[in-house]
């Protein structure tokens, strides 16, 4: 006689093994007719993801298709946002035209553009404007703010409440931002938030710090590691701690030469005071 495991089903234990201790009691009380029942779901019932996933199980074991509701108090949940997402199956799940958010992200915000893609245990807040096309790595928290159109943020980003990203701009990992200049545990400083502005099309190196109340110029090239404590010209090398300019860099991220002709794309640049601009 052939196993139940041979014709392709699995036991109870395998398929929820992954599921984290106190879910499991939970899950437990459910029969299989219900579980499998909700596993066979489709996906689109969980369009508007808000609140975090609570646990994971692998589609190569539980041979079954779609999205399940999670098992809440003994019960299969109506609420559609507590979902169970598949490793595996649901690796992304669909929130909207052509967006894609990963199952263990914690998404409180509808103002997310299209193309944008949300990667493994992102927070966004309520109140968070994103762009289209944008990119947010794995680990990052995303405040209220307002990030443009076709930004990538690498992993471990934390963007503060007062920080606005425009167009274009990329954030390299672990980069860090303030919103407040004079902290202090005991002291409330929610209503005393600096702001800070990075330009369109800037570049923000690995682990770089970026102290409040500043404004990065467009286009400006920011080094890894190196501390920002004032604004920042258009088109600006910054590198050390603090920070100074070492250069200028072109929009497609070249360094110029001194006669400010890029070697790479051809663009040509004149400076205009502490700034640089495009010759026309």
């Amino acid at each position: 006689m052939r196993s139940r495991r041979a014709r392709g089903h699995t036991s109870r234990l395998e398929r929820f093994e992954l599921v984290p201790l106190g879910l499991g009691d939970r899950v437990g009380r459910i029969g299989d007719h219900e579980i499998d029942g909700a596993i066979v779901e489709l996906a689109e019932q969980i369009e508007h993801v808000g609140v975090p996933q609570l646990a994971a199980v692998t589609r190569m074991r539980a041979r079954r298709a779609g999205a399940a509701q999670i098992a809440r108090n003994g019960q299969l949940a109506d609420d559609t946002r507590w979902t169970l997402g598949h490793r595996a199956s649901i690796l992304l799940v669909m929130q909207g035209p052509d967006q894609l958010v990963h199952p263990t992200a914690i998404v409180e915000t509808k103002n997310i553009g299209a193309q944008t893609r949300i990667w493994q245990w992102v927070h966004v807040m309520p109140g968070a404007w994103i762009g289209e096309r944008c990119s947010i790595g794995q680990g990052c928290f995303i405040g209220v703010v307002r990030i443009g159109n076709g930004c990538r943020i690498q992993n471990h980003v934390s963007i503060f409440d007062g920080v606005t990203l425009e167009d274009d701009v990329f954030l390299g990992p672990s980069c860090v931002f303030t919103n407040v200049k004079h902290p202090r545990a005991h002291v409330p400083r929610k209503t005393a938030f600096a702001t800070t502005l990075v330009g369109r099309g800037a570049t923000v190196g690995a682990n770089a710090t970026i102290v409040c109340g500043v404004t990065i110029g467009s286009y400006a090239m920011i080094g890894a590691g190196a501390v920002i404590t004032k604004d920042v010209p258009p088109h600006a090398i910054m590198v050390g701690t603090p920070a100074h300019r070492a250069g200028w860099a072109c929009r497609c991220g070249e360094t110029l030469p001194d006669e400010l002709t890029c070697d790479h794309c051809g663009s040509d640049y004149e400076q205009d005071g502490e700034a640089l601009v495009i010759r026309t």
